[in-house]
């Protein structure tokens, strides 16, 4: 029986889909993207490792959705175990998102990592948190999703609730897998235990089996946003942007 269940960590706007692209088009592994516990914030794990794994039959997915009851756990160990017969290794890129980040008062939102919360009591979570710099990923938020992007006082107060999770979990972040990928996948697939394969480059970028995050299109003539004077003086002005820099390790923005 599958006991270890792996997980990629990241807040929406940190790159987990092309860490995910990468990390999925390496032999040996089925990656899960953009999965939650609760379905209405997340994609189905189930349906994922039909389609683009092939791990059910059909008439398995018939039978399953006749239980409406069936508990989450058994789901995720059963995806494990049905991925270990193939001589694979199943990592979940989690969505971790709508628990920190939400324009809802704060006793409303979770707060925490529900994932391997959820799942530790019966399985052993190893998990690995993704990150970037606030200020570039509200930004890229800003860019991606026009007006449904949070604003800066919702996004850091989620970010450094995020932060205040991290105590315990290894991390990696977003700029040192742009400047250097492979040595950054290798420091992830050692976190995570896995094994590091170098086929992803040449894998990753016809690898299709990954849900991307929502983008809007851009009316005619809107230019991306950037790191302004303005946008850092908002930032640094907010009471949860320094101590979340800190926790995180990231200096000064310049």
């Amino acid at each position: 029986m599958t006991d270890q269940i792996r997980f990629l960590l990241a807040l929406d706007g940190a790159g987990a889909p092309l860490v995910t692209r990468c990390l999925g088009s390496m032999s040996g592994v089925v990656m899960l993207s953009r999965v939650h516990p609760a379905a209405k914030n997340g994609n189905n794990p189930l349906e994922q490792a039909y389609k683009w794994f092939g791990l059910f039959e059909k008439s398995d997915i018939e039978r399953l959705q006749k239980q409406s009851d069936w508990p989450y756990h058994e789901i995720i160990q059963m995806i494990a175990e049905r991925a270990e017969k193939k001589n694979q290794i199943l990592v979940i890129a989690d969505r971790s998102h709508p628990d920190f980040v939400d324009d809802k008062p704060i006793s409303e939102l979770p707060g925490i990592f529900l994932h391997p919360t959820v799942l530790e009591a019966r399985m052993m979570p190893k998990s690995v948190a993704l990150i970037r710099h606030p200020v570039d990923q509200w930004i890229h938020l800003q860019n991606q999703l026009g007006p449904d992007a949070p604003g800066v006082e919702v996004f850091l107060r989620g970010y450094r609730r995020f932060s205040d999770c991290l105590p315990g979990i290894e991390t990696v972040r977003f700029e040192d897998f742009l400047a250097d990928p492979a040595s950054t996948l290798t420091t992830l697939c050692a976190q995570l235990d896995i094994p590091y394969n170098a086929d992803w480059e040449t894998g990753w970028n016809d690898y299709t089996t990954f849900v991307n995050e929502p983008a809007r299109e851009k009316p005619e003539g809107v230019v991306d946003l950037s790191a302004t004077e303005e946008i850092l003086a908002l930032f640094e002005a907010n009471p949860d942007y320094a101590p979340t820099v800190e926790k995180l390790g990231y200096g000064a923005k310049n």
